[in-house]
């Protein structure tokens, strides 16, 4: 009896013999692994891992940016106030400014707005506080009597103010507890403050130096790099125009609104406005809630 040898090679004569249009045999084990698995497969299994990756990616970025926030966000504040705040300088140098001395002029003006803006919204607030506080007690009477006409005992409308004064005091509390909690980082806010008034200062000292520093590392063409550069900082410029345009026109009806009913602080509230109108969507909430609060102190205060 012949046995065959499996590693035998096919010969010429063997090949004849298989019948025309088939294929020689291919072993299972011979077929590799990947090209037994479908295609679909293949493919999600890299994506999948290729999203893990870049997820990792940015949770060690924003990790990175989170833990150097300190000096992250006054560098980025610095670059973008001085982008804005450089035509300032350029025109005080045009008439004969050193340029250190018309920087140092802009900087301490933009702190002493700064310091100007926090001290009218704190003295505001204090100011009226007694008069609010007093108006709140007056709205919880006046609600209790319309509970009470609408159907209520007297003892279920009382619970209900009671129960609106408490979710208030509570609120309140919280608020507070949120401004003392803030005002014991002052130190951190003061060390970020000082970080970017340097930055900004050098900023606008430096500022062509350091762009054309970026535009040489860019490993682009100057005829490329350098209209993109430009068309950014005129684009930043240009939302920051638009921006005060809108917030004047915000602040002066609001202002003239607020003088015509005698409402206290006309100032404080246009100032508020105008300076609320820079943050996106939640600039026109917070205006509202302040203007609100010091109009309901408007029956308690004195006669001006």
């Amino acid at each position: 009896m012949t046995t065959t040898d499996p590693g035998a090679q096919l010969t010429p004569a063997d090949d004849a013999s298989r019948p025309v249009g088939s294929a020689p045999a291919r072993s299972s084990a011979a077929t590799p692994m990947h090209d037994r698995v479908p295609r679909w497969i293949i493919t999600s299994g890299m994506t999948g891992w290729l999203l893990l990756g870049l997820a990792g990616v940015a949770a060690v970025v924003l990790w990175a940016v989170a833990y150097t926030s300190a000096l992250v966000t006054p560098f980025l504040a610095a670059v973008v106030l001085a982008i804005v705040f450089s035509p300032v300088v350029d025109a005080l140098q045009r008439r004969h400014i050193p340029r250190l001395l018309g920087s140092t002029a802009v900087l301490l003006g933009i702190l002493a707005f700064t310091v100007f803006f926090a001290w009218a919204i704190g003295k505001s607030l204090v100011d009226e506080a007694p008069h609010i506080a007093a108006e709140l007690k007056a709205a919880l009477g006046t609600l209790t009597t319309w509970l009470t006409d609408l159907g209520l005992d007297t003892s279920s409308a009382t619970r209900a103010t009671s129960a609106a004064s408490a979710a208030g005091t509570s609120t309140t509390s919280v608020l507070l507890g949120g401004i003392f909690s803030g005002l014991r980082g002052l130190s951190s806010i003061l060390f970020m403050v000082f970080i970017g008034s340097v930055i900004f200062l050098f900023m606008l000292l430096n500022g062509r130096r350091y762009a054309i520093w970026t535009a040489g590392r860019s490993g682009l063409a100057p005829a490329v790099i350098n209209p993109i550069m430009a068309d950014c900082g005129s684009a930043i410029r240009g939302y920051f125009r638009g921006t005060t345009i809108i917030a004047a026109s915000n602040a002066v009806p609001v202002a003239l609104a607020a003088w015509l009913l005698d409402v206290p602080l006309v100032g404080t509230i246009a100032l508020v406005t105008f300076i609320t109108a820079y943050v996106p969507f939640f600039g026109a909430i917070i205006a509202g809630v302040f203007v609100c609060f010091i109009a309901s102190a408007r029956r308690g205060s004195p006669p001006r």
